[in-house]
């Protein structure tokens, strides 16, 4: 059985190209991962585009860091570089560029 985007992860694409394209970005856009290690903070996640870092407010409510492993892995997404600024692994920044495959699909 072939995997396709849901319907969520279809919403994030749509929300990221029309980011990048505002942002005049070349379809490059962060996942940050940030893990502050105490309560009542936990694992902080977000996706900046440009000088956005407020994209994923965009994004449904209940999205996850594997909705955008989703993205790229069906080929609208190619991983960039992955930064890992802590010992532990859990503060990483990602980057990413779209696709043509990731216009097309969010032109349909």
């Amino acid at each position: 059985m072939k995997e396709e985007l849901t319907d969520g992860q279809r919403m994030i694409l749509k929300v990221l190209v029309e980011s990048c394209q505002e942002h005049q970005t070349d379809g490059v856009f962060r996942f940050v991962s940030e893990y502050l290690g105490y309560l009542p903070f936990g694992l902080y996640m977000w996706v900046e585009v440009g000088n956005d870092n407020n994209v994923d407010k965009s994004f449904p409510s209940r999205w996850e860091r594997e909705d955008i492993e989703a993205i790229a892995r069906l080929g609208f997404a190619e991983l960039i570089q992955k930064y890992v600024q802590s010992e532990d692994g859990m503060d990483y920044t990602i980057h990413y560029r779209l696709t043509l495959s990731a216009y097309k699909a969010a032109l349909s």
